[in-house]
């Protein structure tokens, strides 16, 4: 696919993989002994693995997006606290729903288990929630793109939480809420599992053979930051910041363009969207698990899928002078691609899996 000659004046993109979280010592995220991938099934992948200059994360995806949008003040915010730059006053989490499997002995998050809800289960969820919980203080907030954030009064001690894209493929511990004021939120948490299951929209969801909302995923949360920090960039400050945009439904990344003064946008559907942003520095947000793809999709066919729709297409683009830069974000990691870079002809061949451990 080659979108040479329709590109606008994109010259860095960037594309973050914001689900892909490899097992670390057999615990939670993609299981990588499961990952091996057949020699020349993802070139392009492969060519980044090759060539760039791969680094470690100083902290989570988002909180480097906010450096790459030239907010690396909130940064260690959107480490630590990543609700409060999502929006909302006083005290605020994130909210994802979940499907959760319950066995035995664990509690498990399937790779669909993340779900995205229509407007109108969002709509019923809100009211319900507020009409439930509203004597304790606590609300739900819609945000742009479908997700959610709940709103309550402040804890005296904040627990420190786990993103759930984390914990796709493997357990739910215990250790996923710890810290002073776990035993408040983990409260709430089973209080809103109890609620849900005996929830009329559950019964809707079997009806139509969807997957039960077993739970509000809360995480993520804080109180507002400083004035200072959350005043959107001057144009002298940044004069970038108005030729930048982020496709993607992520909420942190939606709240990161509102103070950098980057352009948010729905998901990107292809490359062409991405290429064709408008915009000098465009990122992408991609959850790799979120597919239409008839199920079940093995990982291997999901990087497959975005090898040839978007990186292929970006990677020739790079290669024919279109664009100067690539960045790849996966897995705590971040690789960087120059066409310069490619011109290093000696440097040996790697697993297109390398790039990603």
């Amino acid at each position: 696919m080659n979108f040479i000659g329709t590109i606008g004046p994109v010259s860095e993109v960037a594309i973050i993989l914001s689900d892909l979280y490899l097992a670390a010592n057999g615990r939670g995220g993609v299981d990588d002994r499961d990952a091996a991938v057949p020699k020349d099934a993802l070139p392009a992948l492969a060519r980044i693995a090759r060539y760039a200059g791969v680094s470690p994360l100083a902290g989570d995806w988002r909180g480097w997006l906010a450096g790459w949008l030239g907010r690396a003040d909130v940064a260690a915010a959107c480490d630590s606290t990543p609700a409060v730059i999502a929006g909302g006053t006083g005290s605020v989490w994130l909210a994802t729903p979940l499907h959760l499997i319950a066995g035995l002995t664990s509690v498990h998050l399937d790779y669909r288990g993340l779900l995205r809800l229509d407007a109108a289960t969002l709509a019923v969820l809100r009211r319900d929630f507020d009409a439930t919980f509203a004597e304790r203080g606590f609300s739900l907030q819609l945000l742009p793109g479908g997700g959610l954030l709940a709103t309550g009064p402040d804890f005296a001690s904040l627990p420190r939480t786990m993103d759930p894209a984390r914990l796709l493929g493997g357990g739910i511990a215990d250790g996923t809420v710890h810290g002073p004021g776990a035993a408040q939120l983990l409260m709430l948490g089973a209080e809103l599992e109890m609620w849900l299951h005996a929830h009329p929209l559950n019964a809707a969801r079997a009806r139509r053979r969807e997957a039960p909302l077993t739970t509000l995923w809360l995480w993520g949360g804080g109180t507002p930051l400083s004035p200072q920090l959350t005043a959107p960039l001057m144009p002298a400050a940044h004069p970038d910041s108005t030729f930048m945009t982020v496709f993607g439904e992520d909420p942190v990344a939606a709240g990161l363009c509102v103070l950098s003064g980057a352009r948010s946008r729905s998901p990107a559907a292809s490359a062409h969207d991405i290429l064709n942003s408008g915009a000098a520095r465009t990122a992408a947000v991609i959850e790799l698990f979120r597919t239409h793809r008839p199920q079940p999709a093995t990982l291997l066919d999901l990087l497959q899928h975005l090898d040839e729709m978007v990186l292929a297409p970006v990677i020739t683009a790079l290669k024919d002078g279109a664009i100067r830069q690539v960045t790849l974000i996966a897995n705590d990691r971040c690789s960087v691609l120059t066409a310069r870079d490619g011109m290093r002809f000696w440097r040996r061949a790697r697993g297109p899996w390398a790039v990603l451990q």
